[in-house]
This record gives structure tokens, C-alpha cells and sequence, in this order.
């Protein structure tokens, strides 16, 4: 049997949108409606949206923070259904890991854009 030494390309960075699999300022698109997903962490229950998010040509599951889905709300309506098609934008935010020393690491939020193409800034929440 021949043994063929071929470089494989391998991406660990998974299927949520983070900040391995996209740059800041990349700017996506909203792919699907989402799912609320029942969560509970130290006693605290609440529904979680997921939807599906292509950036760059690849398609990655994003969960949205409370404050994300404030902002998508107010800027394109209650109904995720609307949503499809729309476009956002990619920031990043730092965080302290706390399950890895307190390594200091970069999270992703996204922002919507709106039609006249300004993305709803941090600066302007």
C-alpha cells in the first residue's frame, strides 16, 4: 500500500461563529429564523435564540445575548422571520475566560446594518 504525504487542512474552530472563523468588521448575513433553546445555569432558566449566520461563504450557528437580541429587535421587529436576508456585522469583545486562568479572549457579537448601510454601532447602544 502506497502512502500518500498529503497536508490536510484542518479547521477546530467549530460550528458557532467566534472569533477563529471570522475578523472583525466581516459583515454576514442572517441564513434562518432560529430556535429558542430552554437554558438554566445556577438556578436561572431562560430560552436562548440560535439561528444560522453565513459569514465569508460559511455558515455557522450564532447564540444571541440578551443585549443582541434587544438590538436585532429593535432594529428589524419581534419576528425572527423578518430577519432572514438581513445583514450585521461582526465585532469583537474581550472577555475573561474564567474556565482557562482568566486568559483575556476575544468574544463575537454581531450588529445589524441597516438598509442605508450603517451598522448599529456599540457606541451608539
Amino acid at each position: 500500500m502506497e502512502v500518500i504525504n498529503k497536508m490536510v487542512e484542518v479547521d477546530f474552530s467549530g460550528n458557532f461563529l467566534n472569533a477563529e472563523n471570522c475578523k472583525e468588521n466581516d459583515v454576514g448575513v442572517i441564513i434562518d429564523e432560529g430556535k429558542l433553546k430552554e437554558r438554566t445555569s445556577n438556578g436561572n432558566t431562560w430560552n436562548q435564540l440560535t439561528i444560522t449566520v453565513e459569514v465569508n461563504e460559511k455558515q455557522f450557528s450564532h447564540s444571541f445575548r440578551s443585549q443582541e437580541g434587544k438590538r436585532f429587535q429593535e432594529t428589524f421587529g419581534a419576528d425572527t422571520k423578518t430577519w432572514v436576508g438581513k445583514k450585521f456585522s461582526v465585532i469583537f469583545i474581550p472577555y475573561v475566560d474564567k474556565n482557562d486562568n482568566n486568559k483575556i479572549k476575544q468574544g463575537v457579537e454581531i450588529y445589524p446594518k441597516t438598509e442605508d448601510s450603517q451598522v448599529v454601532s456599540p457606541s451608539q447602544e
